[in-house]
């Protein structure tokens, strides 16, 4: 007779499921280097937040031999260019010679405001290929 699943059990399928998807569908390179960004001064000043997604074209030692911008806004886009070239990245796969791509999507957000001038900004990156960047945005000259 079969024991039906506990709540405990139920978390742990979904748990194998989702790695085994993931081990499936894992991209050839994963990140094995990656460097801090920032949020971009003059989009905090302009309060400019959205997602930009990036693909990064790796060659076979690694090393990020150019970025393609997807979508997103230009002036978030430099900002995501500038810090994938500068990451580095693992095969997963033996078998990867290079000149391969992985995709990233960075997320930009603006919450709050700053206070005695110093904005309080953290990112992060939720592995694989996520990066968060939040920011509170700088006050305004005679503004609250």
């Amino acid at each position: 007779m079969r024991r039906p699943l506990t709540h405990l059990s139920k978390i742990a399928v979904v748990l194998v499921l989702a790695v085994s998807a993931y081990a499936v569908a894992s991209p050839g390179w994963l990140p094995a280097r990656i460097l801090g960004t920032s949020y971009p001064r003059i989009a905090q000043l302009a309060r400019l937040g959205g997602e930009v997604k990036a693909r990064a074209l790796i060659r076979s030692d690694g090393s990020v031999s150019r970025v393609e911008i997807l979508s997103g806004h230009p002036l978030l886009g430099r900002t995501v260019e500038a810090n994938l070239m500068r990451w580095t990245f693992r095969s997963a796969n033996k078998e990867i010679k290079g000149n391969e791509s992985f995709t990233v999507t960075y997320e930009f957000r603006i919450e709050g405001v700053c206070r005695e001038g110093a904005c309080k900004e953290e990112c992060w990156l939720e592995y694989p290929n996520r990066v968060i960047c939040v920011s509170e945005a700088p006050r305004v000259i005679g503004g609250p």
